[in-house]
């Protein structure tokens, strides 16, 4: 990470994205390219300084990095704001985002390989509208797809453009948590193209198939709104 100090605050740039630092209150105010409002984040929020990441050239869109309370506590979770399932995340121009249907990936694209070479397995649950599939000759994680058209009952899995990607989950050996300490634990990413900027987040899953999905997306959105400010 990178700073310079311009007039009174600082400017902050972590993986291709711009923070502005000392402007009071304890806060980072940060800006979105395609955003009209300024984002206030909390003191609590901020990702830690990295003094190792390189600055990134002029032109590099501009978003923010937001770190969360990750705890197993009710109380900490009350007082966070956040599931206590959620991990940190990045806000993005709108711009960033390629997509995360099948027909999106390009041919040389590490999950067309993944899905399209030997040892690939495809598993469907939920009645046949969510679609698994790993590949662990080539990768530990799995991909966890909506199905546009569920499954028939006893269909051969498959993958066709308008399946939508919805998490990349991994098992981690280690993870330390806040509150428990070293465990064993699923973490998935996930991508979601809100109303005027894009999100993507990192979250621990109860269960190798996450489900409800669109309800933490939208308390996730909740929360990062209520940053918004004038400044």
């Amino acid at each position: 990470m990178k700073k310079a100090m311009p007039f009174l605050c600082r400017v902050i740039w972590l993986n291709g994205l711009v923070f502005l630092s000392g402007c009071g209150h304890g806060e980072e105010v940060a800006v979105v390219d395609g955003v009209a409002d300024k984002f206030c984040i909390p003191a609590a929020y901020r990702v830690p300084d990295v003094p190792w990441v390189p600055a990134d050239p002029p032109g590099t869109p501009r978003g923010f990095a937001f770190d969360t309370c990750w705890s197993t506590d009710p109380d900490v979770m009350y007082v966070c704001g956040f599931s206590p399932f959620i991990r940190g995340g990045v806000v993005e121009p709108r711009s960033s985002f390629r997509g995360w249907h099948w027909r999106d990936f390009a041919e040389e694209a590490h999950i067309r390989r993944l899905i399209s070479s030997d040892g690939v397995l495809l598993e469907s649950d939920y009645d046949g509208r969510l679609l698994v599939g790993s590949n662990l000759d080539l990768d530990r994680s799995w991909y966890v797809w909506r199905k546009a058209k569920p499954l028939l009952q006893g269909e051969t899995p498959f993958l066709v453009d308008d399946d939508e990607l919805q998490a990349v989950c991994r098992t981690i050996g280690v993870a330390i948590h806040r509150q428990v300490g070293k465990r064993s634990m699923i973490s998935c990413d996930r991508l979601v193209l809100g109303k005027d900027y894009l999100l993507s987040y990192s979250f621990e899953s109860p269960e190798r198939i996450p489900i409800g999905l669109e309800a933490q997306d939208a308390a996730i959105f909740a929360k990062l709104d209520s940053w918004r400010c004038e400044r």
